[in-house]
């Protein structure tokens, strides 16, 4: 008999420590960055549909970062930043 430890773990949804726009446009945007992990925010963002003409107006310790090294407060910023500017991430 292998000698093996188990445990059951539970998770359960809460809302998170930052505010997001929409909770779908928050997930399509992470769907669609994660397309271009390794690129820059602003390379990604300039592919996504109505976002080219605000992405200069990005702060720029976020329009210069990897996608992949961004975190998920500041995702929810750029979240809110698109909704502000009326960018609508469609599905």
């Amino acid at each position: 008999e292998p000698s093996v430890d188990s445990a059951m773990v539970r998770l359960r949804p809460v809302a998170g420590p930052f505010g997001v726009a929409s909770d779908d446009a928050f997930k399509r945007l992470l769907e669609h960055s994660f397309r271009y992990r390794d690129d820059r925010l602003s390379a990604a963002l300039r592919r996504l549909a109505g976002a080219a003409e605000v992405v200069p107006l990005l702060p720029g310790r976020l329009r210069d970062k990897r996608v992949s090294a961004l975190t998920p407060a500041e995702f929810g910023e750029v979240s809110r930043f698109l909704d502000a500017h009326k960018v609508r991430l469609l599905s």
